[in-house]
C-alpha cells in the first residue's frame, strides 16, 4: 500500500481534478475520503474517492451517445489503485477493472489513462502495457 497522508491526497486528488478540467473532460462528482473499510487490517485509515462522469460529449458518455448511458465511476485508493466501471441506472457501478497506471500517476497521466480507457483506445505507455515510467512524488511536510 503507498502510505500518503490525508492532506496528500487531497492535494494529489486536487490536482487530477484541476488536469481533468484542463484536458476537458471535467467531473460531476469527486468525492475524496478517508476509510478504514479499504484497509487488509480494517483498522489503517486508507484514503481514497470516487471520480463520476454523468455525461460529457468529450468522452462521449451519456444517453445521447449511446454509450454509457449511466455514466462512468473511476476509483482510486491508496491501497487499491484506479480502478473504473460502468455506473448503472440506480447509481451503484458495474465490475471494476484496475487501470494500468500506479497509484500516484502523474495527473496527466491519469486524464489520458481515462480517456483512452472510455473511449476504449489501448492503454499503454511507451509502447507498453501500464508501466511505470512516472510517478507523482508528495510533497515533504
Amino acid at each position: 500500500m503507498t502510505e500518503i497522508t490525508m492532506d496528500q491526497a487531497e492535494t494529489y486528488l486536487d490536482e487530477v481534478d484541476d488536469m481533468l478540467t484542463a484536458a476537458g473532460i471535467p467531473l460531476d462528482v469527486l468525492d475524496i475520503r478517508d476509510s478504514d473499510e479499504l484497509a487488509a487490517d480494517g483498522i489503517t485509515t486508507v484514503p481514497s474517492a470516487v471520480l463520476i462522469w454523468n455525461t460529457s460529449d468529450l468522452l462521449l458518455i451519456g444517453p445521447e451517445h449511446d454509450r454509457f448511458e449511466n455514466g462512468v465511476l473511476v476509483s482510486w485508493s491508496t491501497e487499491t489503485g484506479w480502478e473504473i466501471a460502468e455506473l448503472n441506472e440506480d447509481n451503484s457501478n458495474g465490475p471494476l477493472e484496475s487501470l494500468p497506471m500506479p497509484v500516484l500517476a502523474p495527473p496527466a497521466r491519469v486524464a489520458v489513462t481515462i480517456a483512452r480507457a472510455v473511449l476504449g483506445q489501448p492503454l499503454t505507455v511507451d509502447g507498453e502495457p501500464g508501466g511505470d515510467p512516472w510517478v507523482w512524488k508528495p510533497a515533504q511536510s
